[in-house]
């Protein structure tokens, strides 16, 4: 029995990343004590942006890079010297190495690593991924989910025209899933477009995710993105961009999915602020090259079995994830 006490900066609400970091340690540790930040004694702290200026405290610091504009307001407007405060988080881990790259050409950490994150969603309490898909047979099945409502820079105007001018032309009996497209409390139909509500982390999801063939994100900028694990978790092959840690996974696991160089490559911290902030009309107005993302999406169709019969590793395994998680609390 652990006698471990995290004490947690952040909320606790379903869907967000500290509640999916929670769900990983206990995965394998199911007695680890999980508290809200209340000055209560504990081991250590956990965090998915950064500290405030204010927090003062003895206890072991742990953190996790959960957002990097966040995490540089932190730096830049919180703490008058960087150094000092970094010096003072005894672990950074990020969820890419993509990711601890950009990072770690500007910051020095005491301590830093890489921990994949489940791709289970809180509606799926068991945790148990995909494991056999079978094959390709009747209507097809395209999905593209993201934050659509604040992150128009992540192009699903770019995935529809993709579906409306080249997919569909192709394979007339299909559809596309647009998860998290607005604010809306309905689902709605464009034709074979359907059109789903933001918050959307239920059981009608896992069942498109199910049956999904192909899940689709250009996005211009992304540090994981987590939808990739749950397309992981699900067995869907995936087509993403180069600047997210779409080609990890392909590294790591074999022929999961394709990535594609959409755009100019995000390398270091400088590159990175050269595109910032990622929200203007630059990225989400500029088209993508659909010739690409549409020999990418026969690929995987023609050879539906390849993109599907990958073996999990030790390093995106759950058990091992959720060790490895405990272990940098535990310390």
């Amino acid at each position: 029995m652990s006698d471990l006490k995290v004490l947690c900066d952040g909320n606790f609400k379903n869907g967000l990343p500290l509640n999916d970091l929670i769900r990983m340690v206990k995965f394998n540790h199911p007695d680890v004590i999980f508290l809200p930040y209340d000055n209560s004694r504990a081991d250590v702290i956990l965090s998915i942006d950064g500290f405030p200026n204010n927090f003062n405290s003895d206890i072991r610091k742990v953190i996790y890079m959960g957002s990097l504009n966040k995490f540089n307001e932190n730096l830049t407007i919180s703490h008058r010297r960087n150094d000092e405060y970094l010096q003072n988080i005894d672990h950074v881990f990020f969820n890419s190495n993509y990711y601890k790259n950009i990072m770690c050409s500007k910051y020095k950490f005491k301590k830093c690593s890489v921990l994949y994150p489940f791709g289970g969603i809180p509606a799926d309490d068991n945790l148990q991924p995909v494991e056999h898909r079978e094959p390709i047979t009747g209507t097809l099945h395209f999905v593209s989910m993201a934050k659509w409502y604040k992150r128009i820079y992540k192009r699903i105007n770019q995935v529809v025209k993709l579906y409306d001018d080249y997919i569909i032309r192709e394979y007339p009996d299909s559809y596309l899933h647009i998860i998290g497209s607005g604010k809306e409390t309905f689902t709605k139909s464009e034709g074979r477009v359907i059109y789903y509500k933001k918050d959307f982390h239920c059981l009608e999801y896992i069942d498109i995710m199910k049956k999904s063939h192909i899940h689709i994100i250009p996005t211009p900028f992304d540090t994981g993105p987590k939808t990739l694990n749950e397309s992981l978790h699900y067995r869907v092959p995936f087509i993403c961009s180069d600047n997210c840690a779409g080609k990890e996974y392909i590294d790591i696991l074999g022929s999961c999915g394709i990535s594609i160089g959409t755009d100019k490559f995000i390398k270091d911290y400088d590159s990175y602020s050269h595109y910032r902030p990622v929200e203007r009309s630059k990225f989400y107005n500029r088209e993508i090259n659909y010739e690409k993302y549409f020999i990418a999406v026969k690929e995987i169709l023609n050879n539906f079995n390849k993109y599907t019969s990958w073996k999990w590793n030790d390093k995106l395994n759950y058990k091992k994830q959720s060790d490895d998680l405990y272990n940098i609390l535990k310390g």
